[in-house]
């Protein structure tokens, strides 16, 4: 199936011009003016582009919020240490901006930050340091993290 450059309107591959608008656009030297498959590929893309758009977003909001209790003294953040939570405020940062910049050291900066209270959980395990719980959000970062894995092929380099 052909579509038109111009207006995305389904057409034959054989016709110059568009029969809905009348455009040429696309046509160049001997090639016809629609291009196959064009629709559909950007739909998929632009779908699987939603989720990336809203975990990255949600890291940066996340950050925006931990700063703003840190900010006015949560009375419930006592028991974190500040410059932990001043650590995670910053990581979810510079995650939720990587992500939604599309760049890959977002995906390794995600993976870091899921890995390492894993490894503190281990630590605990053998009595090295004191215990806690994994931090909140464990499942959505688990959720971003096979997500970006999934798709890092439209991360760049």
């Amino acid at each position: 199936m052909v579509f038109c450059n111009n207006c995305g309107a389904a057409m034959q591959p054989t016709i110059a011009a568009c029969p809905q608008c009348g455009s040429a656009s696309g046509l160049i030297g001997a090639r016809s003016v629609g291009s196959t498959q064009v629709l559909p590929q950007i739909a998929a893309q632009t779908t699987r582009l939603y989720f990336g758009r809203l975990f990255a977003w949600s890291k940066i909001a996340g950050g925006s919020m931990l700063s703003l209790m840190l900010v006015f003294h949560a009375p419930w953040l006592t028991s974190f240490g500040r410059p932990e939570l001043e650590l995670m405020a910053l990581v979810s940062f510079a995650t939720g901006y990587g992500l939604l910049r599309q760049q890959m050291w977002g995906l390794y900066l995600l993976t870091a930050a899921f890995v390492l209270p894993l490894v503190h959980l281990l630590m605990v395990g053998e009595g090295r340091t004191p215990g806690r719980l994994l931090p909140m959000g464990f499942l959505w970062n688990l959720i971003g993290l096979w997500y970006f894995w999934e798709h890092r092929r439209d991360l760049e380099a």
